[in-house]
């Protein structure tokens, strides 16, 4: 006769979750680990639901995780499997999963898999801290006497949609500032595009319609055609026009210069004139305001 199978929740052990082994499983989390927490049950439904009741982390809506070992599935009686595995021939059907820091309560991988059982024993089982991944990241909680999260967020009818729908949660991720440290060049590219600064002040950034406060341009060209026809018509010594004087504030503040200025003023040089910015300091800068034009968001 079969025995029967069951399934240990443990809420204060070196891994947290439920097993249902005890040998090999739930026994090396809990033995001589100061005051470990757990029970066993012939129910995964009532061990995750003592599990929950007992959850280590108060407020958290993540799903314990489950550590599921292949050689005590062979053991252990398995409820209809001939038909079951017959009625979902053809149907397979594909998850997106996150796994998440229990501590900062944040995602570092997303993944995609058919059988979230096994994908969540291959990361616990490959945590490695000498990388620079998410195994590294698995390791360093694992070493903190907890596991991380395993959250389905999505579930798919086949795995082009479950890899659609694996960089779209991507992009979601890294577009809110979030670091998920997945190894394909796909989502190496994803992280770069989205974790990039969206103003780079360095460089030029190219042309393109503009906003300069409540003022609208087609082009930063044509901002720089109009600042420059209309100083060309200024004689030497301070900008006096409010307009003009909004304007080039507008430029300063927004390209990150320092400090506060007093006046703007119109420098004749040998060869050409020049923009100065004189500060409430007292200092004065020369304010080459092309550059900044080109550096506007």
């Amino acid at each position: 006769m079969a025995k029967k199978p069951r399934f240990y929740a443990v809420t204060r052990g070196r891994k947290l979750g439920i097993f249902n082994t005890w040998e090999g499983g739930a026994r090396l989390s809990v033995e001589r680990y100061p005051d470990a927490k757990h029970e066993s049950f012939v129910t995964l439904e009532l061990a995750e639901e003592w599990y929950r009741q007992n959850n280590p982390t108060p407020g958290s809506v993540h799903s314990p995780v489950v550590h599921f070992s292949t050689q005590a599935t062979t053991e252990q009686q398995i409820a209809e499997p001939a038909q079951a595995t017959l009625d979902d021939m053809g149907v397979k059907q594909y998850v997106v999963y996150l796994i998440i820091d229990p501590v900062s309560d944040e995602p570092f991988y997303v993944g995609q898999t058919s059988n979230l059982e096994r994908r969540q024993r291959q990361h616990l089982g490959r945590a490695n801290h000498d990388c620079k991944r998410a195994a590294a990241k698995i390791a360093k909680i694992l070493d903190a006497g907890m596991t991380p999260a395993f959250k389905v967020v999505e579930t798919c009818d086949s795995e082009q949609a479950s890899l659609d729908a694996e960089k779209k949660w991507i992009e979601h991720c890294t577009a809110r500032g979030i670091t998920v440290w997945n190894r394909w060049k796909e989502h190496r590219d994803i992280r770069a595009v989205h974790m990039k600064s969206k103003i780079e002040f360095d460089r030029i950034i190219g042309d393109g319609p503009i906003t300069l406060g409540s003022y609208h341009y087609e082009s930063r060209f044509e901002l720089k055609s109009k600042l420059k026809a209309f100083l060309a018509k200024c004689s030497a010594g301070a900008i006096k026009p409010r307009l003009a004087i909004e304007k080039l504030t507008l430029i300063w503040k927004i390209t990150g210069h320092a400090g506060e200025v007093s006046e703007f003023r119109i420098v004749c040089g040998a060869s050409k004139a020049k923009l100065e910015a004189v500060l409430v300091s007292g200092d004065t800068v020369d304010f080459e305001y092309n550059s900044a034009i080109d550096r506007l968001p």
